[in-house]
């Protein structure tokens, strides 16, 4: 519910949010702790993308190039394994938001 819930909120501000910038930050958004009403935590290790990016690097998979991800269309996103889409979407922004720091945030 979260993730789709974001993906509402990130229209209103972000009409045009690249397809892996709309879904990183859905799944990111999924990982929010919630306690006695608040956010507790943010930036919670989904471990189903963890897994699915730690199985497909053990197999040999080396990611999507990174200029790939940035300018790829939703129709490419949908279709070329989206499971592993979703994974780095999501990775590239959990080390966006938390890499070194939050230097990059």
């Amino acid at each position: 519910m979260t993730h789709e819930a974001f993906h509402e909120y990130l229209h209103a501000v972000m009409p045009a949010a690249p397809i892996w910038l709309n879904e990183g930050m859905a799944e990111y958004a999924s990982g929010v702790k919630i306690e006695g009403g608040r956010v507790a935590a943010v930036g919670g290790i989904l471990k189903g993308r963890l897994r699915n990016l730690q199985s497909a690097l053990e197999s040999g998979w080396e990611g999507f190039p990174f200029e790939f991800v940035v300018r790829e269309s939703k129709e490419q996103f949908y279709s070329l394994a989206p499971e592993l889409q979703y994974a780095q979407a999501w990775s590239m922004v959990h080390f966006l938001m938390h890499g070194r720091g939050g230097k990059y945030k």
